[in-house]
């Protein structure tokens, strides 16, 4: 993993009147944390497709999370708040499939978790 990236400072800014006064500064020295609660690592399943779920919470911000299977990217989304639920549908081609579900927060730190999901023929 790399050595985590520091934001250096986000500010928050409140208009009051005609002056604005700095509300909050922030630090970012972690990564994102990703949780998926569907699929788990090793799953066979019989399916064309299947709905990965799950959370990602940063303490400043999740800036965005990609979606990729087998390489190709299925869904990038643009967050910008400190917890985003996952919730992408997803085609699995016959055989062992890759996915792989990525965070960023505001200070370019990363999370990545993999999980390999096997679709299996169904035998009449």
């Amino acid at each position: 993993m790399s050595t985590p990236k520091v934001l250096a400072v986000i500010v928050f800014i409140v208009a009051v009147g005609t002056s604005s006064v700095p509300m909050a500064l922030a630090e970012d020295y972690g990564a994102p944390k990703i949780r998926i609660n569907y699929p788990r690592e090793g799953l066979k399943v019989d399916s064309e497709q299947i709905v990965i779920r799950g959370l990602v919470t940063d303490d400043v911000g999740v800036e965005r999370v990609l979606v990729t299977v087998n390489g190709r990217m299925v869904v990038e989304s643009a967050v910008g708040a400190r917890r985003y639920w996952v919730q992408t549908p997803v085609t699995l081609q016959p055989g062992d499939n890759i996915m792989e579900i990525t965070a960023l927060n505001k200070a370019g730190n990363a999370a990545k978790i993999v999980r390999t999901v096997t679709r299996v023929r169904v035998r009449p």
